[in-house]
């Protein structure tokens, strides 16, 4: 590096001690005309130098400024890092994502990232999307039916009807398939105390595999049936014995029939005019209260037949109402059925329907004839098992066997 008072060599040398006169200065050599000159142009050179050094220096001072200036002042730090440390407490306090805007600059600072911090955001919470609930399907049948190997079928079900949805247990079986058979407990007409069975025993004394409940009764817990217990006055074909129960009440009003002989099923709204075979294997034909032995038609094998009341279904029309219902019929509660269409016969029991609901719900099962049991406490359904019951013991009853 150049030594910046290089300059005053010259003036040094001439000031200098002699080497040669013993340290002592040599005046001779100091002459006034050259002096001043010297002096003059050096004194010039040494402002020029000094005009440079504070040019520098003031180029320096500039820059170290620049830097300066971007720093606050101590007062102003230190009320910026208070106040920054407040905004931070809050954010911490009321849990929520905040930014300082740098550039609004509310205290005074010069606007610079590298001077000012920034609180970094909290991020907002991913929300955790709430599951849609699963809605719950119609009940269609539950349990799923099972398939027994003659092709009945069991199910439970809710089932849509023209007067509404009604719950029901169902047997369906293909008649071609299996074997009716109507059976009693007691093996001759009854009036009192008669001999009654629980429906699982109907099915077991048969060989069954499915079985309902048979017709109206007068049940010993009724005050009424005191004199009458367990009696009933509608028309039973025994199968077992090949003889009818009470065939003689075959005249009386307002009765139905379902009857199964060599040609297949068969219904009759009006039970009395029907053609049937007497307990001696003999037709007979009722007009009106009348009945008498015929020749005509031809003998047919009867293998099983029930009464009661009302008729439910006639060529798929619904004709509940046609008949003199009691106020318990006509009134919602659990009532037995059974019904068909071509080979395929239903065992229903139904919950809380009334006589006309009961009859469509045979409609919606696609039945074309239904005769309605007995219902309420006697309800006794068995597939395999009770669907429904055992409910009261019974005098009579309908069983299914495999052919």
């Amino acid at each position: 590096m150049v030594n910046p008072l290089s300059f005053l060599e010259p003036l040094r040398k001439k000031f200098s001690r002699n080497p040669d006169s013993n340290n002592q200065f040599d005046t001779t050599f100091i002459r006034q005309e050259n002096l001043f000159p010297s002096i003059t142009k050096n004194f010039v050179f040494l402002v020029l130098v000094l005009l440079i050094v504070s040019v520098s220096f003031g180029f320096l001072n500039y820059s170290l400024g620049q830097k300066n200036n971007t720093k606050p002042k101590e007062s102003e730090f230190k009320t910026t890092t208070q106040d920054i440390k407040e905004i931070n407490e809050g954010l911490t306090k009321n849990k929520q994502s905040q930014q300082i805007n740098v550039s609004s600059n509310p205290f005074g600072i010069s606007p610079t990232p590298t001077s000012t911090p920034t609180p970094t955001p909290t991020p907002t919470p991913t929300s955790t999307p709430t599951p849609s609930p699963t809605s719950i399907p119609k009940p269609t049948s539950a349990p799923t039916p099972t398939t027994d190997p003659s092709g009945a079928e069991c199910s439970n079900m809710l089932i849509a009807t023209e007067k509404g949805n009604f719950s029901i247990d169902v047997i369906s079986m293909d008649i071609s398939q299996v074997k009716m058979i109507t059976d009693t407990a007691n093996s001759d007409n009854c009036g009192n105390d008669c001999p009654t069975k629980t429906l699982a025993s109907y099915v077991g004394s048969n060989g069954g595999f499915a079985g309902i409940n048979g017709t109206y009764f007068c049940p010993p817990d009724y005050s009424e049936c005191a004199s009458k217990k367990n009696s009933f006055d509608f028309p039973v074909y025994n199968s077992r014995l090949d003889k009818w129960i009470n065939g003689a009440n075959i005249t009386w009003n307002d009765r139905s029939i379902i009857y199964q002989d060599d040609n297949g099923m068969h219904f009759n709204r009006d039970a009395k005019q029907e053609w049937y075979l007497t307990h001696v294997g003999e037709p007979i034909r009722c007009i009106g209260n009348s009945c008498v032995i015929q020749s005509w038609p031809p003998k047919v094998n009867l293998k099983t037949a029930i009464v009661n009341s009302p008729g439910l279904l006639e060529n798929g029309n619904m004709i509940a109402d046609q008949f003199p219902l009691t106020d318990k019929q006509k009134g919602k509660g659990t009532k037995g059925g059974m019904g068909f269409k071509g080979n395929t016969i239903f065992l229903v029991i139904g919950r809380n329907v009334g006589m006309v609901d009961f009859a469509y719900v045979f409609k919606a099962l696609g039945a074309t004839y239904a005769l309605n049991l007995d219902g309420g406490g006697s309800s006794a359904l068995w597939y395999g098992r009770y669907i429904v019951g055992p409910g009261r013991s019974l005098p009579n009853a309908v069983v299914f066997t495999k052919k």
